[in-house]
């Protein structure tokens, strides 16, 4: 499963500075929408994604106002599918 790559990439990836970090305000609720972002890759994502990845009981999912590429879209599918309380996708 390539989800499984991903971790030991964040980890390397840890110390990147986020210019638009997403809102982590309400535990249930993750947002990186209309920061303007574009994200083509699995790297230029992945940053980004940390407290998604690191939260099982999300259940909103806020991702508009930013462009996404195929291998960015695919790793978003992967994590999303591992979150089992989602409720509220937002494109």
């Amino acid at each position: 499963m390539l989800f499984e790559n991903t971790k030991s990439t964040f980890s390397k990836m840890a110390t990147v500075e986020l210019s638009s970090p997403p809102s982590t305000a309400d535990s249930l609720c993750f947002t990186i929408k209309a920061a303007t972002l574009k994200f083509d890759s699995r790297e230029d994502i992945l940053p980004y994604l940390k407290p998604l990845i690191e939260n099982p009981d999300v259940e909103e999912v806020h991702l508009s106002g930013n462009t996404y590429g195929i291998e960015a879209c695919q790793l978003l599918g992967e994590i999303l599918s591992t979150k089992k309380s989602l409720k509220v996708p937002h494109p």
